[in-house]
């Protein structure tokens, strides 16, 4: 994912080798970043369904929650690869990544790409 990200952005961006190379260490570190909170998040939307099958009130609660803490850890981390990949654009780039659309950040669901919110397709 991080490689098509990056083969994209320097396509759509025109990203010089250097910017190529510190875009591919962004959104590697971001991906690594991100892998345990997917899991995470599968894990706990595995379980909100199982409560929902059962009428467990107090599980829902709880698990909808941790699906809300986990889809804002997710989005912290994305958030801030797009803002380190941002600061390092020129005035043009800037342009150009401002009119792509939702800023540059990619296809459905989260800003790079992720599951959509009912957990189904993406990835």
């Amino acid at each position: 994912m991080a490689k098509m990200r990056v083969e994209n952005l320097a396509t759509q961006l025109k990203l010089t080798a250097a910017q190529k190379t510190a875009a591919s260490a962004i959104y590697a570190k971001s991906s690594a970043a991100t892998a345990a909170i997917q899991e995470k998040l599968r894990n706990t939307r595995e379980s909100l369904q199982e409560a929902i099958k059962k009428n467990d009130a107090e599980a829902i609660g709880k698990l909808a929650s941790t699906v809300g803490a986990l889809t804002a850890q997710m989005t912290v981390a994305e958030s801030t690869a797009e803002a380190e990949l941002y600061k390092s654009l020129t005035e043009d780039q800037r342009a150009r990544y401002d009119a792509m659309p939702r800023g540059g950040r990619g296809g459905f669901g989260g800003p790079m790409g992720g599951p959509p919110p009912d957990g189904r397709g993406g990835r």
